[in-house]
């Protein structure tokens, strides 16, 4: 799967892949030293205001990470 999740206070965002549920992934951005965790940290006072979706589904290992590297290529990242 690949996910977005949005900062609700700036707009800044971070796009990423996964093979796990996208909660649980969410969830472990919000509890490590990610950089969406930082992000708040320094920009917004610890506070998460953040949103996440599911942007789409893909077969396998190889397109999630194409997907990603051009998502990167394309956008400004938390």
């Amino acid at each position: 799967m690949f996910y977005l999740i949005k900062c609700k206070e700036c707009d800044d965002m971070y796009g990423g892949e996964t093979g796990q549920k996208v909660c649980k992934r969410f969830a472990q951005h919000s509890n490590t030293s990610s950089s969406v965790r930082e992000h708040c940290v320094e920009q917004h006072e610890g506070e998460e205001k953040l949103a996440v979706g599911l942007v789409t589904r893909f077969r396998g290992y190889v397109h999630r990470k194409c997907a990603e590297a051009v998502f990167i290529a394309r956008n400004v990242m938390i």
